[in-house]
């Protein structure tokens, strides 16, 4: 081989090396380049159940349309930065005499500075929340606990609305937080419509229990009362129900 074949070749192999090393750099650099994601330091799953009656119109103004509503919430916060928000929410307008329902579940995308937690809805703009604990979150006027959740179902109902016995108008909200444990609890906030009073009086009663899941089947058992409740489950339009006897309990 001619000494200008030889150097050629050294060259060629030269240039064959320099050009895998160099992209493998480039592949290094883009790994370098990618954004990671935001770790806020803060995750776990918050829930409140609540209602609100103000079907009373004499103990409001006279442009006031008197309301009644319920929902169940659960907020979902990952260390990421994203979430979930659910809710299943029930609305009687008093001046329409109709309910409806809305049920949401938005994935949202949240900042965290101090004990302060903000996001987006899309239908209601951005809402903020404070950390009082690890346990327990603060906003919209409520409270949000925080549970280790499996699932939550959630049951809303109005009585009464269409007839002018007032002693029958209540507004219900209940729910069935099952945690990852195997513990369950049900939560049951009632609202009845009381006369001369500005804020009607709320009740709420908490049941302590297990539950277990099988097939279709459902038991809880409550820890104290040894109250035993079944119910059945079920799918329609892309949703999960429960249902333990007349109620419907739609799944979060």
């Amino acid at each position: 081989m001619s000494k200008f074949s030889k150097t050629l070749a050294v060259i060629s192999a030269l240039a064959i090396f320099i050009a895998g090393f160099t992209s493998c750099k480039n592949n290094d650099d883009d790994d370098d380049n990618k954004t990671p994601a935001v770790n806020t330091g803060f995750e776990g799953k918050y829930f409140n159940v609540h209602v609100i009656n103000k079907l009373k119109t004499g103990a409001y103004s006279e442009n006031t349309i008197p309301y009644a509503q319920c929902s169940v919430e659960e907020i979902i916060f990952n260390s990421d930065g994203s979430g979930t928000y659910k809710v299943v929410h029930e609305e009687y307008d008093g001046e329409e005499g109709s309910c409806s329902t809305t049920i949401i579940s938005e994935y949202i995308a949240y900042t965290k500075s101090d004990s302060s937690l903000k996001f987006k809805l899309n239908d209601y703009g951005e809402l903020e929340f404070t950390i009082e604990s690890d346990d327990k979150l603060s906003g919209n006027g409520r409270t949000y606990e925080k549970y280790e959740i499996e699932e939550i179902y959630a049951y809303v109902n109005m009585t009464g609305m269409s007839n002018d016995d007032t002693s029958s108008k209540k507004v219900t909200s209940k729910a069935i937080i099952l945690g990852k444990d195997g513990s369950a609890f049900i939560r049951n906030i009632e609202s009845g419509f009381v006369s001369f009073a500005r804020e009607p009086t709320i009740e709420t009663q908490d049941i302590p229990g297990t539950y277990k899941k099988e097939g279709k089947s459902f038991t809880f058992t409550g820890e104290k009362s040894n109250t035993v409740i079944t119910g059945k489950f079920s799918e329609s339009d892309g949703r999960t129900y429960l249902k333990i006897g007349e109620e419907k309990y739609r799944k979060l």
